[in-house]
C-alpha cells in the first residue's frame, strides 16, 4: 500500500483527465464527443505502446522463437490498428453521433478538443518518461507481455464507458451525468495505472542490478 501513491505521473493523469469537465461544462459536449476523445486516447496509447515493446528485455524463449521485438512491434501495429478500427466502427453503431472517418480531422479542429487530446497524450508521455524509462520499468517486462497491456485497458475501460453513455443517452445528457461519466474515466485510470506501476515497481525489486 505503501506504493500507492500520486506521483507525478499520477497527478499529470489526474489534471489532463480535468480538461474535459471543460468542454462539458462551458461548451456543451455531449456523450459522442467524450467517446470520441477517449476512442482517439487509446489510439495514442497504441501508438507510444510500439517503442515500448521494442525496448523491453528479450526472454530466451522470446529469442529461440524468432518473436524479436522488431517482429512483435509491426505485428502490434497492425493488429491494435485493426482492432481500434473494429472498435470505432462499433461504436458508431451504438453512438451514430460519432463523427465519419472523413470527418475526423474537421472534428479535431475545435481548439478545446485538440487541446484535450494533447493534454491526455501529454501525461501518457510523462507516465511512460518517468515510470517505464526512468524508472526502468522496461527491465521487468518482456516485449510479449508489453504487447498485450493496451487491450485489457481499451476492452474494460470501453465497457464502462459504453453503458455510461447509454445510461447518459437514456435518462437525458444533462450535465450531471456527463460530469459523472467523465469522472468515471478518471476513476478508472487512477485505479488501473496506480497498482500496475506500483506491481512493476515490486518486480524491479527482485531483479539484480
Amino acid at each position: 500500500m505503501s506504493r500507492l501513491r500520486f506521483t507525478p505521473a499520477a497527478l499529470a493523469l489526474l489534471a489532463m483527465n480535468l480538461i474535459p469537465l471543460i468542454g462539458v461544462m462551458k461548451f456543451g459536449w455531449d456523450v459522442s464527443t467524450i467517446i470520441f476523445l477517449y476512442w482517439l486516447e487509446n489510439v495514442i496509447i497504441g501508438l507510444l505502446n510500439i517503442p515500448k515493446i521494442l525496448a523491453c528485455r528479450e526472454s530466451q524463449k522470446t529469442r529461440e522463437s524468432g518473436r524479436r521485438p522488431i517482429f512483435l512491434a509491426a505485428f502490434f501495429g497492425l493488429h491494435y490498428g485493426g482492432f481500434c478500427l473494429g472498435h470505432y466502427v462499433f461504436l458508431r453503431t451504438t453512438f451514430p453521433e460519432l463523427p465519419e472517418f472523413s470527418q475526423m480531422f474537421s472534428a479535431l479542429t475545435g481548439s478545446l478538443f485538440i487541446w484535450s487530446l494533447l493534454g491526455l497524450t501529454v501525461s501518457h508521455l510523462m507516465s511512460m518518461g518517468i515510470n517505464f524509462f526512468g524508472k526502468k520499468e522496461y527491465l521487468a517486462r518482456t516485449p510479449n507481455k508489453q504487447m498485450f497491456i493496451p487491450y485489457s485497458r481499451i476492452v474494460l475501460l470501453h465497457i464502462v464507458i459504453i453503458f455510461s453513455g447509454l445510461l447518459a443517452v437514456a435518462v437525458g445528457q444533462g450535465l450531471a451525468m456527463l460530469i459523472l461519466l467523465v469522472a468515471i474515466k478518471i476513476g478508472f485510470d487512477l485505479a488501473a495505472h496506480l497498482p500496475e506501476h506500483a506491481k512493476v515497481q515490486r518486480d524491479m525489486d527482485g531483479i539484480a542490478p
